[in-house]
């Protein structure tokens, strides 16, 4: 899922909050809500899987744990971009118009980025492009317009239409989304 709405946000974004990031899927603890035991090795675990996104996370999941992440940039210094019509462009904006500038505060940060699901990352599931066929033609079998593009990961909605953006955003489109990333990335034992 997390792969179709990173494509989706990214091609519908016109500003605002920070994009959604690659692939993803698990629910964050709340804040404060760490392991039972006092060892750093014990907190160390806890936050990487609090980071882990599961298949089939929902975009509130995934924005929890962004939210997070660029709440660290933050408070490393980097600040909110403003765009030309005055809307944020987020911290993102920020760093890639100058990457040497702000790669400090972003790497002291690296521990609380999201984690996408490792089903949905081709350098971790030699079968990544097969299920992503297979994600496809659920999708286009339920009526999205979509395609793969070569060299790049994800389902991507083609033609970018406002209508084929709003359908595959839309509750029902996430749910479908969920469902034929389930089917095709999923345990199927």
């Amino acid at each position: 899922m997390s792969l179709l709405a990173t494509a989706l946000l990214t091609s519908a974004c016109a500003g605002g909050d920070e994009p959604a990031g690659t692939p993803v899927a698990s629910v964050a603890a709340p804040a404060g809500a760490e392991g039972t035991t006092s060892s750093s090795t014990s907190k160390a675990v806890t936050a990487k899987l609090d980071r882990q996104l599961k298949l089939g996370f929902t975009p509130q999941e995934e924005q929890r744990l962004l939210d997070a992440y660029y709440a660290c940039w933050a408070q490393e210094g980097v600040p909110d971009t403003k765009m030309p019509n005055g809307e944020s462009g987020g911290r993102l904006l920020t760093y890639k118009m100058d990457p040497e500038r702000w790669q400090k505060a972003v790497d002291a940060c690296s521990d609380s980025e999201p984690l996408y699901p490792p089903e949905t990352d081709p350098q971790t599931n030699p079968g990544y492009w097969d299920q992503l066929r297979t994600q496809l033609a659920c999708m286009t079998g339920k009526g999205y317009a979509m395609e793969i593009r070569e060299g790049s990961q994800g389902l991507w909605v083609a033609p970018a239409t406002k209508a084929n953006l709003a359908k595959a955003e839309s509750p029902q489109g996430t749910a479908d989304l969920n469902a034929c990333e389930a089917q095709a990335f999923g345990d199927k034992g």
